[in-house]
């Protein structure tokens, strides 16, 4: 059953038997087979539009700024998931670490053996942060297993920051502000 009527001035069509759906007539709204192949066609678009004023140095620019944190993004997700793979192989020595000399933190749920890592770009360790309650024996004894860590080296930051995010799960800091850091760059 299909209908028409009048709301407002509107024309309304009423479609279906116990359901009732009221749209308005001259609506042309149409669902998407693939609406993530259709959202990437309008970023695309809209990405073009915005940019269709910018000088070719000015475009030039702003493509060299993406490259870089495209770049930043892959080295990013290759130090997180180097870091996991070492917490993951380390973690019966972190175990015997806290069986001898007590738990990292003062929360007793805590076990990860680190608060941060800074990262430097050689791929070394280059500082540990502890938790809060460490007692300094177990700060010495976790401390020669993660100076083991090594990572693969990079260039577009000096260190970086490591964390864990849930046991052995890891995130580099740096990838919360990469976009805005760069962004924040782009006036020209």
């Amino acid at each position: 059953m299909h209908s028409l009527i009048e709301v407002c001035g509107k024309q309304i069509r009423i479609t279906g038997k116990f359901v009732k759906i009221a749209r308005l007539e001259a609506d042309t709204y149409h669902f998407i087979d693939d609406p993530e192949a259709m959202s990437m066609v309008l970023i695309e678009a809209l990405w073009n539009d915005l940019n269709k004023n910018m000088t070719p140095t000015e475009r030039a620019s702003v493509e060299a700024k993406r490259a870089v944190v495209a770049r930043k993004r892959a080295y990013y997700e290759k130090l997180e998931a180097e870091g996991e793979t070492q917490l993951a192989k380390n973690k019966s020595k972190f175990e015997q670490c806290y069986a001898k000399y007590g738990l990292p933190s003062e929360n007793p749920q805590n076990r990860d053996p680190f608060f941060s890592l800074l990262i430097g770009k050689d791929g070394r360790v280059r500082k540990i942060e502890f938790f809060t309650g460490a007692t300094s024996e177990l700060k010495e004894s976790l401390q020669k297993p993660i100076q083991a860590f090594k990572f693969s080296p990079f260039t577009d930051d000096e260190a970086v920051t490591l964390y864990i995010l849930e046991f052995p799960h890891c995130r580099i800091a740096e990838r919360d502000t990469l976009h805005g850091n760069i962004v924040g760059r782009l006036s020209l």
